[in-house]
């Protein structure tokens, strides 16, 4: 059964069988309940004067379009819980239009991707925290497009282990795209299958990426790097050296004598070549002071 509304909506329970629930131009949506079996999907398919607030939807719809599907644009969405209740569902929350901002998102069991965003300048913000399935092996978010923010926090399902590791994946030009997604219970990966990247940002707090492994008994190294193309580098620096010592490069021709060594950092090296001429294990890197002219 499709249901459209178009004009303002408070307090509506929608129980089907299936189908598509629309969401139109002008329509105004809160404290609803929409509810349906595995081939629900509720379509947020306005414009500016489209809102949405408290609304629940539980479906699983088993298409890319996703359970929630945002095409419209310039929406405002404040307070959406999704209950993923299949398994086939490919994606939780799916944006496709431009300009729009859904804030007090909430996934529960997470079972496959959690956010698709095809669009330009499009804002999605959990609340709380977010559940993932534990049969969940797939990219958390893929972002398409310019200048989107995902932001939030999300846990693994109770009794589940450290086996997937969910990724960030960005495609298309992602420039500007800008992604914090913080898990305080899971190894989460991010990556991305562009030379793009997440343009400048992947989670912000005192630098433009930050990442916080904040379990005390964790047992895990705040970020590990692999690097499959044995011919490349791990890291890549770029910035610009002058004669002032306080700068981010700092070219040794004008600053001759080393600091004094202050610390040592420990990493972790693990050497795939088949005699592991490079033994596994823990190394330190020293840390030194300023150096002097």
């Amino acid at each position: 059964m499709d249901v459209t509304f178009q004009n303002r909506v408070e307090g509506m329970t929608v129980v089907t069988n299936g189908g598509t629930i629309d969401v139109d131009a002008g329509a105004q949506v809160a404290n609803s309940w929409f509810e349906g079996d595995n081939t629900l999907k509720v379509d947020i398919s306005g414009d500016s004067t489209t809102t949405v607030d408290d609304l629940y939807v539980k479906g699983g719809e088993s298409g890319a379009d996703g359970v929630v599907l945002i095409s419209g644009d310039g929406q405002h969405i404040d307070s959406l819980y999704i209950n993923v209740n299949a398994t086939a569902s490919d994606v939780a929350l799916s944006v496709t239009g431009d300009r729009n901002t859904a804030v007090g998102v909430h996934i529960e069991d997470i079972r496959r991707k959690a956010v698709k965003i095809d669009g330009d300048g499009n804002l999605v913000e959990f609340a709380g925290e977010s559940r993932l399935s534990s049969d969940n092996a797939f990219d958390l978010v893929e972002i398409t497009g310019n200048e989107n923010e995902v932001e939030g926090l999300v846990t693994l399902a109770a009794g589940a282990s450290f086996q997937h590791q969910y990724a960030l994946v960005t495609s298309g030009t992602a420039a500007d795209n800008y992604a914090c997604i913080q898990s305080h219970n899971h190894q989460t990966g991010f990556w991305s299958n562009t030379s793009s990247g997440l343009g400048n940002r992947i989670c912000t707090d005192s630098g433009a990426a930050t990442h916080y492994q904040d379990d005390t008994a964790g047992a895990v190294p705040v970020l590990t790097l692999q690097q499959d193309d044995v011919d490349e580098d791990f890291f890549e620096f770029i910035g610009t050296s002058d004669t002032n010592v306080d700068r981010a490069l700092v070219d040794a021709a004008d600053f001759t004598t080393p600091g004094s060594i202050v610390g040592w950092l420990k990493i972790r090296v693990q050497d795939d070549q088949t005699t592991n001429p490079i033994a596994d294990g823990d190394y330190y890197i020293p840390f030194y002071g300023a150096p002097s002219a």
